[in-house]
């Protein structure tokens, strides 16, 4: 918003964000109107609404996401000249909203697609939530949530979450800190495997261990050598790109 007000594209440099989800509501109209009532707040500046596919998860049969894109394309073609509307969420997502009102696609010809971020790039977000939520990391946590990471952006792929991970991360280990009466404000190895337990045994895996978990797989056959397999492998994919 302050770029392009700096650059006289914008009259204002006035941004509103908006999660989908905050939009809707089950009286016909509501929503359409709260989207109205946004931009017109917006007018001058940039609208940001967030998670489009809140729209269209089976409320109402669709109508729901219908009249959510009618909102838009009419704000979208009010306000050309003074406001700029964007709207975000992963590429299938807003697709499937988009096809509820023909005049999307063309009132929003431009499409940026945002790359996973990099694990560093994530802990330099994590070290600032961190900063902000006056909490630090004890030894030996930061490599056990690196692993975490790595682990959840190999599965997930471009259903990554990337910031809202990182948030959704901390109060997992925010609620285990609270949970153990701590005042310190220091996360512990132990938080971090008491909020991902799912994730425990790749977590207390080490490079030193990949020999032993190649000689427990030799003993084991069926569904739980697949298992030991795959943390094979994720142990020896995360270590040699560590390496490089």
């Amino acid at each position: 918003a302050k770029l392009l007000h700096a650059k006289e594209i914008l009259p204002s440099d006035n941004l509103v964000a908006i999660d989908a989800g905050n939009l809707i509501d089950s009286a016909i109209g509501a929503t359409g109107k709260a989207i109205r009532d946004f931009a017109e707040q917006a007018n001058g500046g940039v609208l940001i609404i967030d998670e489009l596919s809140q729209f269209d998860l089976g409320h109402n049969n669709g109508n729901l996401a219908k009249e959510a894109m009618d909102a838009i394309v009419t704000i979208a073609n009010k306000y050309k000249n003074t406001l700029c509307v964007i709207v975000a969420g992963y590429r299938d997502d807003v697709k499937a909203v988009f096809k509820y009102n023909e005049g999307g696609k063309s009132r929003f010809p431009h499409e940026v697609e945002f790359p996973n971020y990099s694990i560093d790039s994530l802990m330099e977000i994590l070290a600032f939530m961190l900063k902000e939520e006056e909490r630090t990391l004890g030894d030996g946590v930061e490599e056990k949530i690196r692993k975490i990471i790595y682990d959840d952006q190999s599965v997930l792929g471009k259903e990554f979450g990337n910031g809202r991970y990182i948030k959704n991360l901390l109060e997992k280990l925010e609620a285990v800190y609270m949970e153990r009466q701590a005042t310190d404000g220091v996360y512990i190895e132990e938080d971090v495997l008491k909020a991902f337990e799912d994730k425990k045994s790749s977590l207390e895996t080490d490079a030193d261990s990949v020999d032993e978990i190649l000689a427990e797989f030799d003993k084991l056959v069926g569904e739980e050598m697949q298992k030991i397999k795959k943390r094979i492998l994720k142990s020896i994919v995360y270590f040699e790109k560590k390496r490089k």
